[in-house]
């Protein structure tokens, strides 16, 4: 009896899986969603309301599960061109919003995190479920070493101390869509890079770096799938290669860095079908590089274990020579990306071309240049400086050394009636030099001063004249005829072969000759010869007519002189009470002779009653100033 009370449950329990069995599905339990969402986020760093819809993203996204299955992408548009472009063709009207697949459902900003959470929780669930194409889709991606190196493979004409740089900031993408389906499938695909967190500073108004940032695309286009096929394609993209409009995505780093796919269907509206994402490298960085360099294989190690994306090269290449180099890249894991191998090849060097085209012009008589002037360029374009030689033998000797301009003036202590030689030796920065031919020259003669030749009325003007020697050393005595009725006194004593100069103001335009009569030790007098110098009236400058109006002040200004003034300047104040203040100020480029340039200044001025205008202009050595009483009607000046 004890064993039938046994074998009386068992074989019951034995019957109930024996019914029970058949009705059990066998299939695989499928994802409780027909596909994965996206989210695209149109946001600002300005509105406040975008900061809780950021926030509701962070928390869903990573809290998602298999409940709310989605992808999102922010878009920064206020920062970002693409970006500005993408909201525009999804219908952004105000910020925050965000567009579920494309903008079968979108929702706006919200006022409270909660209540954005709640809000896109409902969206997901219903795009979730929402009738799609049958279409499976894939994107990965590889990170790359080192690229974008400089000098750039196979470069020619390079320099021989060379700064070798390159970036880490390129990857492989891969996408691939499956149609399912048994008609062929239009769709549009995007891949969108992002940071993972901005790399580019873009914050919402928690100061949080914004997340899921839209970069720029590494698809963007339409593909058309046959029934049962699959499309796929690969893609470089480099952060060197793309910007936001003002700025390259330089600081793309690869553990910061998501690929965001989703295909839209061309023939529902462009509503999303699906969509997935690819983390690039967690955990990847920061990277080290090993630098390899030379012209011998193997390549020698030169460097390794450094963050720098650059390595200078410490010593002097050889000209016209290949090199080599590559460069290992090494994530924080220990996994090591080996580089390509890159060359370049150094230049060549020549001297500096011959110097020519000598002022003095080479064989002049009768100068007294106050300067040596010469040409002379490197064909490559290096740095050139210069020794001067000069003197009254030939070959002349050498005055100074490694001057920098093809000019120089000071000192040369010039003799009168004297032929000179002189002669320029070129050198490059790395010491190849060329030696130019010997010029000369001949000064005039002591018979008359020298200085400028022409000026103008009112200013002061230095002429000089070089006494002659005499055996005995007897002192001399000057006195300067001016030309204008005005003399020196007797000026001295000096001594033989002094150069003695003296100033002088002329205070009408014309023509003048400048004399000097000297008188040596033994009472001889005599004249030199003239020179001459003509004098100009020079820019005059003459404040005509002051006017007003609403809010608005003006002069007229004249230049009566006989010589342009370039680069006038002119301020216009009033003063009531206080000090002046400025109402505006500018500047007339050129004023020719008897021209007049109106010039004004548009400026808010409230008021009521008398108050002066003053206007002030200004050249060089001449200026005019003229003051008004001038009355104000509220906004309207009355003059």
């Amino acid at each position: 009896m004890m064993i039938n009370k046994v074998i009386a449950p068992i074989v019951i329990l034995l019957l109930l899986i024996i019914v029970i069995l058949p009705s059990i599905n066998t299939e695989p339990i499928e994802r409780n969603h027909l596909h994965t969402v996206l989210g695209e986020f149109g946001t600002n760093t300005v509105v406040t309301y975008c900061k809780y819809a950021h926030k509701a993203l962070i928390y869903l996204f990573f809290n998602r599960g298999d409940d709310y299955p989605f992808f999102y992408v922010t878009h920064v548009y206020d920062k970002n061109v693409h970006a500005y472009q993408r909201v525009k063709e999804l219908g952004l009207t105000t910020a925050p919003t965000v567009f579920w697949d494309g903008g079968w459902r979108k929702d706006l900003g919200s006022p409270t995190n909660a209540t954005a959470v709640a809000n896109y929780k409902k969206s997901i669930n219903l795009c979730k479920n929402r009738t799609v194409t049958d279409i499976d889709l894939f994107v990965d991606a590889t990170w790359l070493g080192a690229v974008n190196e400089e000098p750039i493979n196979a470069a020619i004409n390079i320099p021989i101390n060379p700064t070798l740089t390159w970036t880490n900031t390129e990857m492989i993408v891969n996408v691939s869509v499956t149609n399912n389906e048994a008609s062929q499938y239009n769709g549009h695909i995007h891949v969108y890079v992002c940071d993972n967190q901005s790399s580019m500073g873009w914050y919402d108004l928690n100061a949080r770096l914004y997340t899921m940032t839209f970069l720029d695309y590494a698809f963007n286009n339409n593909t058309a799938i046959s029934a049962g096929s699959i499309w796929k394609d690969s893609a470089n993209w480099d952060g060197m290669d793309h910007s936001n409009g003002t700025h390259l995505f330089d600081d793309v780093t690869e553990s910061n860095t998501w690929v965001i796919a989703s295909i839209f269907n061309q023939d529902n509206n462009k509503y999303s079908d699906e969509t997935t994402g690819f983390r690039v490298g967690v955990g990847t960085d920061p990277k080290t590089f090993t630098v390899y360099f030379g012209n011998t294989t193997p390549l020698p190690l030169v460097i390794e274990n450094t963050s720098k994306m650059s390595y200078t090269i410490n010593y002097t290449l050889n000209w016209n020579t290949t090199y080599y180099w590559k460069v290992d890249v090494w994530n924080k894991k220990g996994e090591k990306t080996e580089g390509k191998i890159w060359s370049f090849t150094t230049r060549n060097n020549n001297p500096p071309h011959n110097p020519s085209n000598p002022i003095p012009y080479n064989g002049s008589t009768n100068v007294l240049p106050s300067c040596l002037e010469w040409t002379s360029e490197d064909p490559e374009g290096d740095v050139v400086t210069y020794d001067v030689y000069f003197g009254r033998s030939n070959p002349p000797p050498i005055i100074i050394k490694n001057i920098s301009q093809n000019i120089y003036c000071s000192p040369l202590n010039w003799s009168f009636n004297t032929t000179y030689y002189w002669k320029i030796v070129a050198w490059d920065e790395y010491g190849a030099s060329t030696e130019g031919p010997i010029w000369c020259f001949t000064t005039i003669n002591n018979s008359l001063p020298y200085g400028p030749t022409e000026g103008f009325v009112e200013i002061d003007y230095t002429f000089c004249f070089d006494l002659p020697y005499n055996p005995e050393g007897n002192p001399y005595f000057v006195m300067w005829d001016w030309g204008d009725g005005h003399y020196s006194d007797w000026l001295g004593p000096y001594e033989s072969g002094e150069t003695v100069c003296a100033n002088h103001t002329w205070t009408e335009l014309g023509d003048y000759d400048i004399r000097i009569k000297i008188r040596d030790g033994w009472g001889n007098e005599y004249w030199s010869e003239p020179l001459k110098i003509h004098i100009y009236l020079g820019p005059v400058l003459k404040i005509e007519q002051i006017v007003g109006g609403f809010w608005k002040i003006g002069a007229e200004i004249t230049n009566v002189g006989d010589y342009n003034a370039t680069n006038v300047t002119w301020a216009i104040y009033y003063q009531k009470a206080t000090s002046p203040i400025l109402f505006g100020k500018g500047t007339i480029s050129t004023l020719h002779p008897e021209t007049t340039e109106y010039v004004y200044k548009i400026k808010p001025l409230f008021g009521l009653g008398w108050f002066n205008i003053k206007v002030d202009v200004e050249w060089k050595h001449t200026s005019a100033d003229k003051t008004i009483k001038a009355f104000i009607f509220f906004i309207y000046i009355i003059i």
